[in-house]
């Protein structure tokens, strides 16, 4: 299980050289945030991993910051970090950015119009796991978009 004592040295380890330490620790931190486990997790760091050379590392940090979403731990700074993903060349990565944009959308009420176009793109992914994920991602966002207005 864990507690919050475990998010800073895991942290640390989101920066490490090593690929597999790299996969290790934002798999830890997604696994903590899905067991409600809260704490100061390093937002910057997991959204900077949308970026990194591994795709089980980028799919990682976009879970995590799925689950914390359910934790109600996020930002809008973590859709564009998202939405980067969402043109991922891995079906891992892009079915779980749009998942995790859904749940910022249903669980925090974030969401932005910039998604909407990459969502809908997405509808027809070859992956059925993208597409499906897409259109429950947006579902939600429109959800919380339309009544704004």
């Amino acid at each position: 299980m864990g507690d919050s004592t475990l998010i800073p040295p895991l942290e640390h380890l989101l920066l490490d050289a090593d690929d597999e330490v790299r996969r290790g620790s934002s798999w830890s931190l997604g696994k903590l945030a899905q067991n409600k486990v809260h704490g100061d997790y390093p937002l910057d760091d997991l959204e900077r991993l949308a970026a990194d050379h591994d795709p089980e590392v980028r799919e990682n940090a976009a879970w995590t910051l799925g689950e914390l979403a359910g934790l109600k731990e996020g930002r809008p700074a973590s859709i564009t970090a998202l939405n980067l993903l969402l043109n991922d060349d891995s079906a891992e990565v892009r079915g779980m950015a749009a998942w995790a944009l859904g749940r910022l959308a249903e669980r925090m009420r974030i969401a932005d119009r910039t998604s909407i176009g990459m969502l809908e793109g997405l509808l027809k992914d070859k992956s059925a796991y993208v597409s499906k994920s897409a259109a429950w991602a947006l579902e939600r966002i429109l959800n919380i978009i339309n009544l704004a207005v």
